[in-house]
Order: C-alpha cells, then structure tokens, then sequence
C-alpha cells in the first residue's frame, strides 16, 4: 500500500518523486544493504510510476499534445503570478514557529544519527531526508503558501516525536539492565 501511495503521489505532482527517491536513496545509502530495493512497496511504486507513463504513451496524441503542450505551460505560467523571491520564503518559513521548530527537530536528528547509532535510527534518517528534501521543493516552487510547508512542518515534526521516543527508551539510569518499557533492548 505504501509503494501504491508513493507512486500515485509521485503522478499526481511528480516533484513528489524528488522526494520519494531522495528518501529511498538516503535509507539505502544508510542501510548499505541492497535488499531493501527488492522489497514489495519499492516494486509497488515503480510499478504504479510505470503505469502512469504508460499511461500517457497510450492516450490520443491530441489529448498528450493539448495536456503537455498548451494546458502544462498554462498553469506554469498562471502560477508564476504567485512567484516570490527567495529572501520571501525565507521570511516566511523564519516567521512560522512550527515550520522554525520542524527544522531545528530535523536537524537535531540528522545530528543524532551522525553522532551515534540509535536503536530508531532509520526513522529519524528518513524523515530528516524528507524534511531536508521538503525544505528544497519550498525552494524550488518559490511559493510562500502555507500548504508549501506541510511536509517540511510533519517530517520535522515526526523526527521530534521520533527523537522523544528516542530519548524515553534511553533515559534509565546507569547500571540499570532490565529491558526498555518500549522495548528496545538498550
């Protein structure tokens, strides 16, 4: 289901697939382990990927020709009406507390995971990824729209979630070697 999700995401705004890749790429550079391109939800994305490009090999020539070549640079160019310069996105993302919070979460654990190996440690790596990578497409659309913002503000917030987890399981006192209530063995 998630690779399902992934790649209908990745067709209905393909820079999503920036995104989904980046985050993949990130885990399997982590992982070292080249297995984890053979799992279901990799096969599932690229499948439901393939088929929207088929897709789109299979229409009318006049509907590819009107979809790409008249409404795509249509919608490109309505939209740069609500362009903004970079220096704005900036303020926009320093003036919002939980985009600010999200960040320092993100960081805080791609900090974490370099320092030090953690029992959650491919969480918080794929979800500083995909903050980093949220941070990059605010960037890259130059829009100052909240909604922009929601992926960075979730991962973000998911990594501090994450980094608390982290933290409740880790925090027993020294010398104490019974099992971690969350159950993760340190």
């Amino acid at each position: 289901m998630l690779g399902i999700q992934a790649g209908i995401g990745a067709g209905l705004k393909p820079l999503f697939l920036l995104v989904a890749v980046n985050v993949e790429l990130v885990l399997l550079f982590a992982s070292r382990r080249r297995q984890t391109l053979r799992k279901p939800e990799i096969f599932a994305f690229l499948i439901v990927t393939a088929l929207y490009l088929i897709h789109w090999l299979l229409v009318p020539v006049a509907m590819r020709d009107a979809f790409f070549g008249r409404w795509l640079p249509l919608v490109h160019y309505g939209y740069g009406a609500y362009s903004v310069s970079f220096e704005q996105v900036v303020e926009t993302i320093l003036e919002s507390p939980i985009s600010l919070a999200a960040m320092a979460a993100a960081l805080a654990a791609a900090m974490v995971c370099a320092q030090r190996r953690t029992w959650l440690r491919h969480h918080l790596i794929a979800m500083a990824s995909l903050a980093g990578m949220a941070l990059v497409l605010i960037f890259l659309q130059q829009r100052d729209w909240s909604s922009h913002r929601i992926p960075l503000n979730v991962a973000g917030l998911l990594c501090l979630a994450v980094l608390v987890i982290e933290g409740a399981g880790s925090g027993r006192p020294a010398g104490d070697n019974r099992p971690s209530p969350l159950g993760n063995g340190s």
